[in-house]
């Protein structure tokens, strides 16, 4: 997404010193998985060659280790024209410690707690007219890339996530069978059901509805392996 020049000057900071982290920051308090509907804004500021970044992010994954507790940055996307629609979105690098990018709050979680997951606010945040992320043209709303760049990336991590919920649906199926089994509760398969208790049917029933969204999550990981190869 980025070219070859801003590459090597963005990344070369996570293979030097302490180690440092990144971060992506897309989701809005109104905008989720509706990338197109977000309301943070950049706007160039000619007269100092910046870009001035307004508005909220949530739900920034590593955003408080990037931008607080390490000498990190932050991809942060923003629209330049809202006129332009999706191609008016554009990514754009905050590094740590940029005046008017502030972390808000870390979410308590119930679950993943070792994942940091931030909100952040940027008010008249000024970068470099260099940390837009592609070519100069999208100063001006030209071009769809940093929406397709971006929707890249989320294909790239969905089977991830899947995978995760799959797995602890897995094993809560798993405790569950093997503590009933402790308790003298087997899974009996080949029975009609109504040869069976109601724990028991609930149990089978459970474990035929997995199958298929493993089965279909391995179809979905296969493909998005062989585009990769490709």
């Amino acid at each position: 997404m980025g070219t070859p020049g801003q590459l090597e000057r963005f990344l070369r900071r996570f293979t030097e010193g302490e180690p440092k982290w990144g971060a992506m920051a897309m989701t809005e308090p109104q905008a989720g998985s509706d990338t197109s509907n977000i309301q943070t804004t950049a706007t160039f500021d000619e007269e100092s060659n910046e870009w001035v970044l307004n508005g909220q992010k949530i739900f920034c994954t590593s955003g408080s280790l990037a931008l607080q507790e390490s000498d990190g940055l932050i991809v942060v996307w923003a629209t330049v024209n809202k006129a332009a629609g999706r191609a008016g979105m554009k990514p754009f690098v905050v590094e740590a410690g940029t005046p008017g990018a502030t972390i808000v709050k870390v979410e308590e979680k119930l679950g993943i707690r070792a994942s940091d997951t931030a909100s952040i606010i940027f008010d008249n945040c000024r970068i470099p007219a260099e940390n837009i992320l592609g070519d100069v043209e999208a100063k001006s709303g030209a071009g769809s890339k940093g929406f397709k760049g971006a929707m890249k990336t989320f294909d790239a991590t969905r089977p991830i996530v899947a995978a995760s919920a799959i797995g602890i649906g897995r094993a809560a199926f798993e405790f569950t069978r093997d503590t009933l089994a402790k308790e003298g509760v087997r899974m009996e398969y080949g029975k009609p059901r109504w040869q069976l208790t109601t724990v028991q049917a609930d149990l089978l029933e459970m474990e035929a509805r997995a199958h298929p969204v493993e089965q279909a999550h391995g179809h979905v990981v296969a493909h998005a392996i062989g585009e990769v190869a490709q």
